[in-house]
């Protein structure tokens, strides 16, 4: 009996270190900083779509500044907004402890309000030079998830994702032309940029039936858009208008091409 006892009153001691043990691990387990989590596809396709918005938002500011289809623009504007906010969120959950993401998701957040503030104020200078350097920003934070994940996009994806942006840019050029900056050498730049990658992604032997009848779609889009872009300022009403409306359904049509090249 009384060894009993003195081997339970061993056994005391043991019990109580291990119990303090599992609760020291607990508390390391609680206070350990959330682990980042896998990059995706999806996650670097996101982040390509800040760019899209970045450039679509400013382009809707100055075709309000214009008067151009006000009230549509007005509310794509802030879908847009709310579109970017809500990318831009997703993405922030997913850097975790990983610090070079979370500094880069920062700088885009803090660019972002920049922008968000001169979109207000329908500045064209502010909000194309805010508009310009938050696509950088994000372009280094895709670059940065893009080596998070191990590899980069899509050769295909890569070059959609550019005409969607590029869709964007060139309106955005165009308005601040009509407003009176001196953007016509970029907007031939962005045009023929535009023009010849187009046809890299029609030729591309990866392309299935679907993916090349909404390129067919983007392309009858296209001749509108590119015979606005080349046209003498003296006939901008109609071709502003024609900007507006082919710029987004271009943007629009490639989003589906984008959807489907990234399942190749």
């Amino acid at each position: 009996m009384t060894h009993t006892l003195q081997a339970r009153g061993r056994q005391r001691p043991l019990r109580q270190a291990f119990a303090a043990l599992l609760g020291a691990l607990a508390l390391a387990v609680v206070a350990a900083p959330a682990q980042a989590k896998a990059i995706s596809a999806q996650d670097i396709n996101n982040a390509a779509q800040l760019r899209m918005l970045a450039q679509r938002t400013a382009k809707l500011s100055l075709q309000i500044r214009l008067g151009v289809r006000s009230s549509d623009a007005t509310a794509k504007l802030s879908d847009s907004v709310r579109q970017f906010d809500t990318l831009l969120g997703q993405l922030s959950r997913i850097s975790g402890d990983n610090k070079q993401l979370a500094r880069s998701l920062d700088a885009v957040a803090y660019n972002w309000d920049v922008l968000k503030t001169q979109l207000m104020s329908r500045d064209p200078d502010k909000i194309n030079q805010a508009s310009e350097e938050l696509t950088m920003t994000i372009l280094r934070a895709s670059r940065t998830l893009e080596g998070e994940a191990g590899k980069s996009s899509g050769r295909l994806v890569s070059l959609a994702v550019q005409q969607n942006t590029l869709s964007q840019r060139m309106a955005k050029l165009y308005f601040l032309k009509q407003l009176g900056r001196q953007t016509q050498p970029e907007v031939e730049v962005t045009r023929v940029r535009f023009g010849t990658a187009f046809q890299q992604l029609v030729a591309a032997p990866e392309n299935t039936h679907y993916s090349l009848g909404l390129l067919a779609l983007a392309k009858d889009q296209w001749f509108f858009y590119e015979q606005a872009l080349k046209a003498p300022q003296s006939n901008s009403a109609v071709y502003l208008e024609n900007v507006a409306t082919t710029s987004e359904r271009i943007s629009e049509t490639m989003d589906g091409v984008i959807a489907q090249y990234s399942k190749l």
